[in-house]
């Protein structure tokens, strides 16, 4: 009988010790809306990467094309200019860049990137205006520290926060570039694996907002979006189910494409952070047969409020996604197959909300 009763007590030691040993809170999404296209437009396909929406424009980078900067009409979606090329001068790009996550929407005339080496601070308007483009864009070399960076977004003049293309000792860091140093924010939830699967396993992206000194990180395969102040202090967890382990793949140390993704892309606006949410493995995101995927977009407040639930049936998975708040619209980019063109298509499809 005792015997019995020490197996007992080891199982739920056992047990317990695989996630957090506190019981959170679930927050169960109710409410939900469902979004329906309102329009849809092709475009040549460049490989886009990442999509901003930036005053009256669209903006784009391109990995596939001989331009990286990529400027269409928000409404008509007709292309304005491109710009921004592969080379080693000030005003070129040494890989293909990305935007700083809150580098719009702060000041609309500038927009600030990123390549493997360095910063890069964008003068959009007086580029639109036809002056030249070398004069309009300028360079500051990377800290050794924050190359290879996945993410950046500025806090201050001396902070940055960022993820990281290399191995991971955190969820994100936080970069003092006066002092050239900086800190891991601890894993979060941890769980008991092995730390070969941190640097996939702990995959996600990070939202900053500045005048509310918060920063925002979602997990890819944790249902769950965390909220910390600007020195990296947890202030604020929301779970929309209980925690569990994702499916590990043991070939190549990852996670299982059999694992569910519940974060996929995120955009932020003064007033809100935008999820994309498949919640459903990438075997079934990319399976010609399976049917019509059931997404969300579920929209917070910067306090840690659900402000909204909106459903989409997709045919094909957005590889990205923005918000065009002012006209209450989200954009979405999806590439197609087209066999009437030799040059790729992809769809920018509008919804309403």
């Amino acid at each position: 009988m005792n015997y019995k009763l020490i197996l007992y007590i080891l199982c739920v030691i056992f047990c317990n010790g695989c996630v957090s040993k506190n019981k959170e809170d679930v927050i169960h999404l109710t409410g939900q809306k469902v979004l329906y296209e309102v329009t849809s437009h092709e475009i040549q396909d460049r490989a886009f990467i990442d999509m901003i929406v930036e005053d009256s424009y669209l903006i784009f980078i391109a990995s596939k094309d001989s331009n990286y900067i990529h400027i269409y009409d928000k409404m008509t979606l007709n292309p304005l200019f491109s710009f921004g090329k592969r080379g080693n001068a000030g005003f070129e790009f040494s890989r293909t860049p990305m935007f700083l996550k809150n580098s719009h929407g702060v000041n609309a005339d500038f927009l600030e990137v990123f390549d493997i080496h360095s910063m890069k601070k964008i003068n959009i308007i007086n580029i639109l205006n036809g002056d030249n483009v070398a004069k309009q864009i300028t360079s500051k070399t990377l800290d050794e520290e924050l190359k290879f960076s996945r993410e950046i977004a500025r806090l201050n003049n001396n902070n940055i926060v960022g993820t990281s293309l290399n191995l991971t000792e955190g969820l994100f860091f936080i970069y003092n570039e006066a002092k050239k140093n900086g800190e891991w924010i601890p894993y979060n939830p941890k769980i008991n694996v092995s730390e070969r699967y941190y640097n996939h396993l702990y995959n996600g992206s990070i939202e900053v907002n500045l005048e509310k000194q918060i920063i925002v990180f979602t997990l890819r395969f944790f249902d769950r979006v965390l909220f910390y102040n600007h020195q990296g202090e947890l202030m604020k967890t929301l779970n929309f189910s209980d925690i569990e382990i994702p499916q590990l793949n043991e070939e190549y140390s990852g996670v299982s494409h059999d694992a569910t993704i519940y974060s996929l892309k995120t955009y932020s606006t003064e007033n809100y952070i935008y999820i994309l949410r498949p919640i459903t493995s990438l075997n079934n995101l990319t399976d010609d047969n399976s049917s019509l995927i059931k997404a969300q977009v579920l929209c917070l407040t910067w306090s840690g409020e659900v402000e909204a639930t909106y459903c989409i049936d997709f045919n094909t998975m957005p590889t990205l996604f923005c918000v065009d708040e002012p006209n209450k619209r989200i954009l979405f980019n999806t590439p197609v197959d087209s066999y009437l063109s030799k040059d790729g298509i992809t769809e920018i499809s509008v919804y309403a909300f």
